[in-house]
């Protein structure tokens, strides 16, 4: 490759899929467990940002709750 414009070398592509149904297949399984990920990931900013021990959920609510004094 002697200039940058030209195009590199790649391997051949291999045929794809012939059965429809293992691609769809496939798919699900793949975004189903992405899909599993994100609810791992939601529990863990959760717990992260209100504490395992805190009734609240909401990270706004356990800061007001935590800094105002009662009066």
């Amino acid at each position: 490759m002697s200039n940058p414009w030209d195009v590199p070398y790649s391997a051949p592509l291999r045929p794809g899929v012939k059965n429809e149904d293992e691609l769809f297949l496939s798919v699900g399984r793949a975004l189903s467990r992405w899909e599993g990920m994100e609810a791992e990931m939601g529990s863990l900013y959760a717990a992260l940002t209100t504490g395992l021990d805190d009734r609240s959920s909401d990270p706004r609510v356990r800061y007001r709750n935590e800094y105002e004094r009662p009066r």
